[in-house]
């Protein structure tokens, strides 16, 4: 029996592909990759969705569309996964499997019942845990130790549905976002033919999620306020959480600030010179966010524990129409918000 509980035929699995990113061309290259029955016999681009039509010059929507038709796979050009076109699509191609691989729409009960496949998602964590857009931001944001991957049932709710398959990963020590979605996109990879492996013997069984569920929405440029008063370990994983995600925020006097990248660093290894020297010595007796030291190309903050200070690149980033302010050591930068990134599930 398979997953849905009907006889299993010897015929290869066909298999629907909604991916972008990392993700997408990872799976993709499995998939078409694969010795076993699996019959890749659709694509659909992320770009053709109309806010994301800038992303069909990106790589990977440009790689996935190359793998595309190199294997005389079907490009969709439905401009969305919820519309009559995609809908008439699914119907035409007939797949087993509607695979989701990295995708910014939710997909509606008339798509999940349009014919006889199942929806299967790829997400980045162990459900029920961070369920929603950015589950590894929030990995890296809460300091976890592991992670992993889920491949579950789409239902009509957020990363809901009944689980098919997971694997646990360890997270690495100073680990970013971008370098675990990085190992995630590969173990997906590695999984997803085992997976469809067990979608035609029948050794997948379903089961419900349980545990504590969480929920993490969509990317704020709220979470990027740097948090002085915070310990250093705290503000590092939010650092490595954003870091080429977002830029780091923070205010001088009235004046949003923004930076490319920060990190903390050990205030015993860190190269203070000229005026900041006398500052840096006394840093324990200053309050967080005071500046130590500024160099052309970065500067240094202190934090609550003196033996960790936050090193920022400069030069910092204004909005449009302000001029960038001259830093000097001594002054205090202050952090309007520092919101959690999780809401109930």
């Amino acid at each position: 029996m398979d997953i849905a509980g009907n006889s299993i035929c010897s015929n290869p699995v066909r298999v629907l592909l909604a991916g972008f990113g990392r993700l997408g061309v990872s799976v993709m290259r499995s998939l078409i990759g694969s010795p076993h029955d699996i019959n890749v016999v659709g694509a659909m681009p992320a770009s053709n969705l109309s806010k994301y039509r800038f992303l069909k010059d990106h790589p990977s929507e440009i790689e996935i569309l190359q793998l595309s038709s190199a294997n005389n796979v079907r490009t969709l050009t439905a401009p969305s996964i919820n519309s009559d076109e995609f809908r008439a699509e699914l119907l035409d191609l007939a797949p087993d499997i509607l695979l989701i691989a990295s995708w910014a729409e939710i997909i509606k009960q008339p798509t999940l019942s349009t014919g006889n496949h199942r929806v299967i998602n790829c997400h980045g964590s162990l459900l029920p845990k961070y369920r929603g857009a950015c589950p590894q931001i929030a990995t890296i944001f809460n300091g976890d130790k592991k992670t992993g991957i889920t491949f579950h049932l789409i239902d009509e709710g957020i990363d809901t549905g009944d689980i098919l398959l997971q694997k646990e990963l360890e997270v690495g020590p100073g680990e970013t976002s971008i370098r675990l979605e990085e190992r995630i996109a590969s173990q997906f990879s590695e999984c997803v033919v085992d997976l469809l492996r067990g979608f035609q013997n029948g050794s997948i069984a379903p089961k419900k999620q349980a545990g504590d569920a969480s929920y993490v929405p969509k990317l704020s440029p709220s979470w990027s306020w740097i948090p002085w008063e915070a310990r250093p370990a705290e503000i590092d994983r939010r650092m490595r959480a954003l870091d080429g995600i977002l830029p780091l925020a923070t205010s001088l006097g009235q004046l949003p600030l923004a930076f490319e990248k920060g990190s903390v660093v050990d205030s015993s290894k860190a190269l203070i010179k000229g005026n900041g020297i006398n500052l840096f010595q006394i840093r324990d007796r200053l309050r967080p966010g005071t500046v130590l030291a500024v160099e052309p190309d970065k500067l240094f903050v202190c934090t609550q524990d003196s033996d960790s200070i936050v090193e920022l690149s400069t030069p910092a980033l204004v909005q449009s129409g302000k001029s960038t302010p001259s830093i000097r050591p001594g002054e205090h930068f202050v952090s309007f918000a520092r919101p959690s990134i999780l809401k109930s599930a």
